[in-house]
């Protein structure tokens, strides 16, 4: 694998790092939305029968979203040890940091 190769590997690295950091963001703070949401037990006036469907709603929103900011993070790092071992490839003598 040539160094030019490498270094277009290491941009889309990059690139991806910067696309999975926003998913996490986006994750998180919907999660913590849902989650202020649900502690405040703002349920907009309803009854009590939507109010537990709403409750069971939200929550499973909020585990959905733990899994997603979850996965964002193993993806990171996966494609952070992608990195690195495309850095040690184009320069053994040094590697990324």
């Amino acid at each position: 694998m040539g160094k030019n190769h490498i270094n277009n590997l290491l941009h889309f690295c990059q690139s991806l790092y910067n696309e999975i950091d926003t998913l996490n963001t986006l994750a998180v703070m919907t999660k913590s939305y849902c989650t202020d949401k649900e502690f405040t037990g703002e349920y907009y006036s309803l009854k009590n029968e939507i109010s537990l469907y709403l409750s069971e709603e939200r929550n499973h929103y909020i585990n959905m979203l733990t899994l997603v900011a979850e996965s964002a993070l193993k993806t990171r790092t996966l494609c952070e040890s992608i990195e690195n071992e495309l850095c040690l490839h184009n320069n053994p003598d040094d590697c990324c940091g």
